[in-house]
């Protein structure tokens, strides 16, 4: 049986305000423009994120990363802001959050950004972890030191090495095989 105050209230059973607020937010970062967004940030300062579940946080980044997306980049002092608060959660111990948080912080241009999100692409368990890091730091365009770059592009030929003797393309090519087996196996 449904919990009638919540259904009277317009949210479904099992929905909380902090769930409620969030989709409301997240609607109005879909469908406001560009003179929401300062309102709309603002607004979010009401669920801080030290007090909220995995699955708020994510939704809470969610809604800044579509108010960038759709509003566009915020003003620098509303970025700054935004760096603050991200930057010190940043990396966090769950995977989604660290994905997450790498997008916005490198969207935001953040001055650890690169760093972090380099040592988190060192760690991952996953290859698709490892494309995630490596597809968001292309659009990083500043600050890179020479030996930043030269990590970024090893990832690109650290996992793999042309086969031998084994089944190749049609065309003539070999196969790659993954050469971390140690790494690629704790993902099993």
């Amino acid at each position: 049986m449904p919990n009638m105050r919540a259904v009277k209230k317009g949210r479904t059973p099992g929905t909380t305000a902090v769930d409620a607020g969030l989709r409301a937010l997240l609607a109005l970062a879909r469908c406001g423009g560009k003179e929401t967004q300062h309102d709309l940030l603002s607004a979010l300062k009401k669920f801080p994120l030290d007090s909220l579940s995995i699955t708020q946080k994510l939704e809470k980044l969610r809604v800044i990363e579509l108010s960038f997306i759709r509003q566009g980049k915020p003003v620098p002092a509303i970025a700054k802001v935004a760096i603050e608060k991200l930057d010190r959660l940043y990396p966090s111990d769950n995977e989604y959050l660290n994905r997450e948080l790498s997008q916005l912080l490198i969207y935001l241009e953040a001055p650890d950004a690169l760093a972090k999100t380099l040592a988190l692409l060192d760690k991952a368990k996953t290859q698709e972890e490892q494309a995630h890091y490596i597809f968001y730091l292309r659009n990083l365009k500043t600050d890179w030191t020479l030996e930043q770059r030269k990590h970024y592009f090893s990832w690109f030929n650290s996992g793999t090495k042309a086969s031998k003797d084994e089944i190749s393309f049609h065309g003539g090519g070999a196969y790659h095989v993954w050469t971390d087996q140690a790494k690629a196996l704790e993902c099993v």
